[in-house]
């Protein structure tokens, strides 16, 4: 009898389990219907599934760390392929970069689906890329309590070639503020423990000039967002980039594989870039040979924190 009543609670107790002011729904934001909110006491996020399965907005007290354009509001794949343009928010994306930017279209800013699989959990399934060579899904978890999003990314190749492929995020965050990045002088292949990417040709310059922007305390580079256009990387063993904006602190960690190959990144593993309309942070995963059927995975953990 005793068993009966623990088994008729349990339901309940789960559900109590969860905080009230919690969960996903299907919202309109910036002129696109079909978006997704995940929130807690804590952030929300707002998630669009038809336009690239990204991010729009990370969010603490309706302020928002991540960059919007307001021409894009509301514009979807078709405009998109009459006429180019870069997507804002937190998006996700594959390298290397002179390969996938010719064929990443249809998940790069292309619709997804989208599922519901509990109170924190989203789950983003992309359409065949044939051009692209990949089915990717992401799932998105935050946490019940706190600024936490967890964000699990998977693709498998469908195609009947072999291909190399990196995960390659690229969150644009607001201009201004100060980024940081671990950098290690002792054991990189750079003299300051960073180098700066340059155009015509293209290259990794390994000791690029000073930079009033760019200054090195310990093994922590510091970067203030302002100004004309730059990219740099470091090749730290270390997984975690982090931006102060304002009195916002977004965090992201990621995993970094000291055997494995980033050719594909230039040898790097954190990138960042601004040119002064926003910022732009840029974990990158090992480089990948997938034969065909082969599934690569890769995770985030992102966190925003008001101070």
């Amino acid at each position: 009898m005793q068993s009966a009543r623990i088994a008729l609670l349990l339901p309940l107790l789960a559900l109590l389990s969860f905080p009230v002011f919690s969960g996903i729904e299907r919202v309109s934001f910036r002129g696109w219907s079909n978006c997704y909110r995940m929130y807690n006491e804590t952030v929300d996020l707002i998630i669009h599934a038809e336009t690239g399965g990204r991010v729009l907005a990370y969010r603490i007290g309706g302020k928002n760390i991540l960059y919007a354009d307001s021409l894009q509001d509301g514009k979807r794949f078709e405009e998109w392929q009459a006429e180019r343009f870069d997507p804002d928010g937190g998006r996700l994306d594959y390298g290397p970069e002179a390969l996938t930017q010719k064929l990443h279209a249809a998940t790069w800013m292309g619709p997804w689906q989208a599922r519901i699989e509990g109170p924190y959990r989203l789950v983003l399934s992309s359409m065949r890329d044939e051009e692209l060579g990949l089915r990717s899904e992401r799932i998105l978890t935050l946490s019940p309590q706190g600024g936490q999003l967890k964000i699990f990314q998977r693709a498998e190749n469908i195609s009947q070639d072999t291909l190399v492929r990196h995960f390659w995020s690229r969150t644009l965050v607001q201009p201004g503020g100060i980024l940081t990045l671990p950098v290690d002088p002792e054991n990189s292949r750079f003299a300051a423990g960073y180098g700066r990417f340059e155009w015509g040709p293209n290259r990794i310059n390994p000791e690029p000039g000073p930079d009033e922007r760019i200054w090195v305390r310990g093994k922590v580079l510091h970067f203030h967002a302002v100004g004309s256009t730059i990219k740099a990387g470091s090749d730290a063993l270390v997984g975690w980039m982090g931006y102060q904006w304002e009195n916002l602190l977004f965090i992201k960690r990621y995993p970094v594989f000291p055997e494995a190959s980033y050719a594909g990144s230039e040898h790097v593993m954190g990138i960042f870039y601004s040119n002064g309309r926003f910022a732009e942070m840029e974990p990158c995963s090992p480089s990948y040979r997938m034969a065909p059927g082969d599934r690569i995975e890769f995770t985030e953990y992102w966190e925003l924190i008001a101070l």
